[in-house]
């Protein structure tokens, strides 16, 4: 006996939802993890060299424009302080930003999960 495209389709579809409501959890918890962990290390490593801070760090003792007298030694100094102060200002702002994306995601199913049974306990 031949069932139709229909019952197919129908049961393809029910299984297919059912199967996601139930594997969603434990990909949120690994895979999904796991690929926001990778995009927070991207991105910070991103920050880092949009910023410069590995070359700005190296060249920290070394004179500005070959001027190695003892002026222009300091005044190079001083300037590449002032200037890596607010380079790693901005950088760990991006941290914090970047942190706060994982917690947010860390939490965002408990607080589900948190105002469901409070919703469900109420009524």
């Amino acid at each position: 006996m031949r069932t139709s495209l229909a019952i197919h389709v129908v049961r393809l579809v029910v299984v297919d939802v059912l199967l996601d409501i139930f594997t969603w959890p434990t990909w949120w918890c690994t895979l999904g993890l796991w690929t926001v962990l990778k995009w927070v290390g991207r991105g910070i490593a991103n920050e880092w060299f949009d910023f410069g801070l590995g070359p700005w760090l190296k060249s920290m003792f070394t004179p500005m424009y070959a001027d190695y007298s003892l002026a222009g030694r300091a005044i190079s100094f001083v300037a590449r302080i002032i200037i890596l102060t607010f380079r790693f200002v901005q950088f760990f702002l991006w941290l914090v930003l970047y942190m706060v994306a994982l917690a947010l995601y860390i939490a965002l199913p408990l607080g589900a999960a948190y105002f469901l049974i409070s919703f469900y306990r109420t009524s």
